[in-house]
């Protein structure tokens, strides 16, 4: 196969292809679906490849055909795609995510399929991608990609999107490849999301578990920021709009009608799964018609049940139970003339489906739990009269974007049958004023905006990347460089604590600072340490001295300045010694630090893996402790420090800056970790 031009520079990647064999097994075809008609419009520029598993042919000729599609169909043996997707995919990471961990597995081989699968698919990718194309990669099933192709080529600009919920970090834990996955993700430049939630999920749990610095969306893995961000896709508007604009769709519009026979229509869309909630729709729907009898003949509920899985026994148990407590609530609530529920197992073409949109008083979107849903948005994008009601689980994704829908708790059954209740009853001028909210807010962002904005946003987090690349810098380059130095420095800036040696050895930082003075410029020193102890460890070093990381300074004549005040220290101190105090009781040898505007809880500089973990839960702990002031808890070289935001590396050099009378565009050289010196930098 012909390797792609030059100028295809966009790789979309998913579990499954876009495209299927028709009938008579000789042409590719579109499958449907809200990521489907998301991306084609990407994929179809011409400018794109799209990835992902196929099962076509291998015949040579149809591997041409596959390569004038821009297709790569990625091979797979069945034993190993079977153990990927209804194993480790679907029989773990899916319950898990939604919140069902009784019901999750952890099969260890199926783990290695899942981990094969991702290598397979970064071995298709790199054959064929050049330094600095994008890779889009969607969903569960590929959650370690990232991390694997950044390895191997970390130019490549990568995004991920997570279709699925993103769960806290005390259920994530649960899985025993929690680090694993958490690190796949963090090979990507852009992590998206539907929801703020799962957003703050992710990046709490890379915090909690890897100790990932996180600065509001933004996280700093080694030298790279990582962007981690809400995208809520939307619906395809412009398809839905057209299948209602056809004589197909105003056909069943009637014939619905008609055999209502003029009863209030309640309607239920669903993927046969048990995130979904059906079961419990059902039994709010009952509960409905005990409260308020005098609906029974009056109003219909069609449950549409998509298909899904059926092959698994599971679903087929579920589906069993779904047909169960229909035919018992239709048998003792139903009429010889009518039965108030009217279930179907079946899939309907857009035409079929927008009648029921149409035609429906009330929609019942009460997923138990739901990465976005976008049957909610496609019912509100067909409810052109505006005289239709929705009911909306606050578990669904799409709770954040709709609240003027009823928002209920899917697990209340007398709460959601009071809502169908207020749906039916609601003045016109009510539901109007709802669903005109509602159906313009869907219609102004289409999945199409979505991709684009999407892959926008990937190349401006990769442009900042590449634009703040940090680069290592011993002494030794330091002082190869004087030469050029010289002249045009006027101030160095070195972190004690990554010049500093171990123990009494500071000859790296007692070098950086010659190498800077021989360059002509005044060297100033950023420490943790108190100052009594820069005085007794650094008391002859002739440089600018920052102490507990910038809280203090010193000039090079040994004379502490007065600083900018801050917040008082002992509006918090008492709390948070205490808290600290209680955690370094559990780890040997640790101890607590007391200094005059700082508090650091010492563990060594080498700390196990259930303390670095420790370290990682205090910081999360402090954060919210400390949430309502000016104070912050951040890992140090061998612990834990709290000390003022307000006063940094950054404010200690504006001292310095200031005493020093820098001119304009005097030049500054800052020598230090990119990210835990990022007030410094800025």
């Amino acid at each position: 196969m012909n390797a792609p031009a030059a100028a295809i520079s966009t790789w979309l990647v998913s579990n499954r292809l876009p495209y299927r064999l028709d009938d008579q097994g000789s042409t590719l075809e579109c499958t449907d679906g809200g990521l489907v008609t998301a991306l084609l419009p990407v994929h179809q520029a011409g400018s794109s490849w799209w990835v992902g598993q196929g099962g076509f042919p291998e015949s040579p000729g149809f591997a041409d055909r596959l390569e004038t599609e821009r297709v790569v169909d990625v091979a797979i043996p069945p034993g190993i795609a079977k153990d990927h997707y209804s194993g480790a995919s679907n029989g773990a990471i899916w319950p898990l995510f939604h919140y069902f961990p009784g019901i999750a597995v952890f099969v260890p081989a199926e783990w290695t399929a899942y981990r094969a699968v991702n290598q397979a698919f970064a071995d298709a990718i790199l054959a064929r991608a050049k330094p600095g194309d994008r890779v889009w990669i969607h969903d569960y099933q590929l959650m370690l990609l990232p991390a694997m192709l950044r390895a191997r080529e970390a130019s490549l600009v990568i995004g991920y999107f997570h279709h699925i919920p993103f769960p806290a970090s005390e259920v994530l834990k649960i899985h025993p490849a929690r680090d694993e996955l958490i690190t796949g993700l963090l090979g990507a430049d852009l992590v998206g999301f539907h929801t703020l939630e799962y957003a703050r999920h992710f990046a709490g749990s890379a915090a909690r578990l890897l100790g990932i610095e996180a600065v509001a969306e933004e996280l700093h893995v080694e030298d790279r920021l990582v962007r981690v961000g809400a995208f809520p896709l939307g619906i395809d508007a412009q398809g839905l709009l057209a299948a209602m604009d056809t004589a197909e769709h105003a056909l069943a519009k009637e014939r619905i009608l008609s055999q209502l026979g003029g009863r209030r229509l309640i309607l239920g869309v669903d993927r046969l799964d048990y995130t979904k909630g059906i079961l419990e729709r059902l039994a709010a729907f009952e509960r409905f018609l005990r409260l308020h009898p005098e609906w029974r003949d009056r109003v219909t509920f069609v449950q549409l049940c998509v298909p899904s899985r059926i092959e698994v026994e599971r679903y087929e148990r579920l589906r069993q139970a779904v047909e169960r407590e229909v035919g018992r609530i239709n048998g003792e609530l139903g009429s010889t003339g009518h039965a108030p529920i009217s279930y179907l197992f079946q899939r309907r073409g857009l035409d079929d489906l927008t009648a029921l949109y149409r035609v429906a008083d009330v929609c019942l979107v009460t997923p138990l739990r739901d990465g976005l849903n976008l049957v909610c948005k496609e019912y509100a994008a067909a409810s052109e009269d505006l005289d239709a009601v929705l009911v909306l689980s606050e578990f669904a994704g799409a709770a954040e974007e709709m609240g003027e829908a009823l928002v209920v708790n899917p697990y209340d059954t007398e709460a959601v049958a009071v809502a169908i209740a207020r749906a039916l009853e609601m003045p016109l001028t009510e539901r109007r004023r709802r669903m005109g909210a509602l159906r313009q807010r869907v219609l102004e962002a289409d999945n199409r905006d979505w991709a684009h904005g999407f892959l926008q946003a990937m190349d401006e987090v990769d442009r900042r990347n590449r634009a703040n690349a940090s680069r290592d810098l011993a002494g030794a380059d330091l002082e190869r460089q004087r030469a050029q130095l010289r002249g045009h420095l006027a101030l160095a800036a070195f972190d004690a604590d990554i010049l500093d040696g171990i123990g009494d050895d500071d000859r790296g930082l007692r070098q950086a600072v010659a190498a800077a003075q021989q360059a002509g410029a005044q060297p100033v020193v950023i420490s943790s340490l108190p100052r009594a102890a820069i005085d007794s460890r650094w008391g002859d070093l002739p440089a600018w001295m920052a102490a507990e990381r910038g809280a203090f300074v010193r000039d090079p004549a040994g004379t502490w300045l007065a600083m900018p005040p801050g917040e008082p220290f002992a509006a918090w101190r008492t709390e948070v010694r205490r808290y600290l105090d209680q955690r370094a009781r559990v780890v040997p040898r640790s101890y607590v630090a007391e200094n005059e505007a700082s508090l650091h809880w010492h563990v060594g500089r080498r700390p196990s893996a259930l303390v670095d973990a420790m370290l990682r839960e205090t910081a999360h702990m402090l954060d919210g402790m400390l949430a309502r002031g000016s104070w912050q808890a951040t890992r140090a070289v061998g612990g834990l420090v709290v000390r003022s935001a307000n006063h940094h590396a950054g404010t200690a050099l504006d001292v310095v800056a200031q005493r020093l009378g820098l001119p304009a565009g005097a030049q500054v050289l800052t020598v230090g970790d990119r990210f835990s010196d990022d007030a410094l930098f800025r």
